[in-house]
């Protein structure tokens, strides 16, 4: 029982940890993990993002930052776990209403092309 109480994650700013990783595919970009558990474990931080087109989806990303333009700001941004969970919060309920806005507009353009079918069948 000791074991999983230490591999939950808490806000006891004492085990909070956080460290940048380079990514597997690029020396120069790096991601932000974290862990609340005293490094036992470690999470990504993510974001949501947005599509390019109306066909594309929202998508949940991992964080990337280049290391030659990462500032202490960003790391001040991440700086608890209370910090991280608030933006994540924040890009969840994005990519949640962003989904919802972007099924929306596509059942309208169904709706125009249908109603365009129509006019010209007619």
């Amino acid at each position: 029982m000791k074991l999983f109480s230490k591999l939950k994650f808490g806000h006891d700013p004492k085990r909070f940890k956080l460290k940048i990783e380079p990514v597997w595919y690029s020396g120069s970009s790096i991601q932000i993990k974290y862990s609340a558990n005293n490094g036992i474990t470690w999470k990504t931080i993510h974001y949501a993002s947005s599509p390019i087109l109306i066909h594309d989806n929202w998508e949940w990303k991992i964080l990337i930052f280049n290391l030659l333009t990462i500032s202490k700001r960003d790391k001040e941004r991440f700086s608890s776990y209370q910090k991280i969970l608030d933006y994540t919060a924040i890009q969840y309920d994005k990519l949640i209403k962003g989904q919802n806005n972007l099924e929306l507009k596509r059942k309208e353009l169904i709706k125009r092309k249908e109603a365009k079918l129509k006019e010209f069948n007619n």
